[in-house]
């Protein structure tokens, strides 16, 4: 069984995941699926828990942006306690939960990013610079 650390590290990464994918395209999938994590077999608790889901996301969707940090933080506490305790007593919960994590984790989208940067480049050397993204370089010295 693995340490209540690392059991409340994991609720809290699942929670995040959950929280930030709610105005997602998978986010019907995601709901389905930590339904069943925390209905644990149980067929009624997967619907009440689909709803607890709903809620969650009706929640965050519909606070204003000036409530909305608020709103989504005690949102991803509630599915932290919910994930936790799921977990304590059901070790393929806790495998679930990290399997939500490594699939829905990189559905979360960057909404903006800034910053700053400076290059420099002097004589024979080549630079590329990107602040964010995939970038593929490819140099050829003449």
């Amino acid at each position: 069984m693995a340490s209540t650390e690392l059991l409340a590290a994991l609720a809290s990464a699942g929670a995040t995941a959950i929280v930030s994918s709610v105005a997602s395209d998978a986010w019907q999938s995601l709901r389905d699926r930590v339904a069943r994590v925390l209905g644990r077999g149980d067929d009624r608790q997967e619907v009440i828990q689909g709803e607890v889901m709903d809620k969650v996301r009706e929640a965050i969707l519909q606070a204003s942006s000036t409530d909305r940090p608020m709103i989504v933080a005690a949102q991803r506490e509630r599915i932290s306690a919910l994930l936790a305790e799921a977990m304590a007593g059901d070790p393929v919960a806790a495998e679930e939960t990290r399997s939500l994590i490594a699939e829905f984790a990189p559905t979360v989208d960057i909404e903006s990013v800034s910053g700053g940067q400076h290059a420099h480049a002097e004589g024979d050397a080549q630079q590329a610079v990107q602040y964010t993204g995939v970038q593929t370089n490819t140099f050829k010295r003449d």
